[in-house]
């Protein structure tokens, strides 16, 4: 942001001279002379500024999508959605407002972040996780895992609780990137992995992974490391706005994670998929980095087989299907193949 001159005596923010020259107009009915004045005010994306009805006069920022800062006298301004100029002595001078969350900017040159650290919320005994864990395949290939419980009806354990739970246990803090996955989603991190480190996202960033709709799928979430730390430490302040932000009509706890990220500053990854998330039926698609939800553990576990074996050279899948129908064969078993 970079400060401009609208008269002798008063000026505003604005992020061009040739934003100047048309918004100042917009707000105030008079022309601006936009005269460069200061120094350029870096403003971080979201999360740089105030909450609604906070003081904004410093920041010239608003964290809420749809929030203005409005001047009301010299040396105070207030996030607001609308202003009356005149009333109660406010004269509604806009100095700014709210910067929409921006894409990570690759940072090429420096190695990719690409580790993962995966948690499930279920019970030990959950069937699901214990398929998982007998196969060692879902969470159990990424670089490290966590199960957080138990969760049962009574006990609920929402999942801003099993974040802040992987946060308390601390063994986060040695991996890239934090993934949460539902126990009946087929996840396959060799995709994550690649997709992430094609990001080349900064290591000290504040980033999550947003599909195409620019949402946290519901069944998968992934967090860099410093968005779990200010998602965590800011997490009470984003609840007692929750009825301000903006979620683009989707419900749930991934879709209060991605409106409070946004408020927090932190910025988004995208990796080029057809989707973020597959239906069950899809797991012959390599399009997709999870499949989710599966209805079964033996259905979880042919899901995982065939998405894994669609990312496997032609050599390897004969190699495979020869040796499974070598032992099918001897236990008098229905043989799969590949159509």
């Amino acid at each position: 942001m970079q400060c401009f001159m609208k008269d002798n005596s008063s000026g505003g923010c604005f992020r061009s001279i040739g934003e100047c020259a048309t918004e100042g107009p917009a707000v105030l009915g008079v022309a601006w002379a936009c005269e460069h004045v200061g120094k350029t005010k870096l403003v971080s994306p979201g999360g740089a500024g105030a909450w609604p009805e906070e003081d904004c006069f410093e920041s010239r920022s608003c964290r809420l999508e749809g929030y203005q800062c409005f001047a009301q006298k010299d040396g105070v301004a207030v996030c607001k959605t609308r202003c009356e100029a005149g009333q109660d002595g406010w004269s509604c001078e806009r100095l700014g407002g709210y910067e929409p969350t921006a894409e990570v900017a690759k940072q090429v040159g420096e190695p990719a972040m690409t580790s993962l650290y995966c948690f499930t919320a279920a019970n030990q005994d959950d069937p699901f996780l214990a398929k998982q864990r007998e196969l060692q395949q879902g969470i159990y290939t990424c670089d490290g895992f966590e199960v957080v419980g138990p969760v049962d009806e009574d006990s609920h354990l929402d999942l801003y609780q099993a974040w802040a739970r992987i946060v308390e246990i601390g063994k986060y803090a040695a991996f890239d990137w934090i993934v949460h996955v539902d126990a009946d989603t087929v996840l396959i991190p060799g995709r994550l992995r690649e997709g992430l480190g094609r990001a080349f996202a900064p290591r000290d960033v504040a980033a999550f992974y947003a599909d195409d709709q620019g949402r946290i799928p519901q069944s998968l979430a992934v967090l860099s490391k410093k968005a779990l730390e200010i998602y965590i430490r800011d997490h009470d302040a984003c609840v007692r706005h929750e009825d301000k932000m903006h979620v683009d009509g989707a419900v749930g706890d991934q879709a209060f994670m991605r409106s409070c990220l946004h408020a927090l500053g932190a910025q988004f990854v995208r990796i080029k998929t057809t989707g973020a998330v597959g239906e069950p039926g899809e797991c012959k698609k390599s399009d997709f980095l999870a499949y989710h939800s599966l209805p079964s553990p033996e259905e979880w576990m042919d899901c995982d087989k065939w998405a894994r074996l669609e990312d496997q050279d032609e050599a390897t899948l004969e190699a495979i299907a020869t040796m499974e129908r070598d032992q099918k064969s001897m236990h008098g078993q229905r043989v799969m193949y590949r159509s």
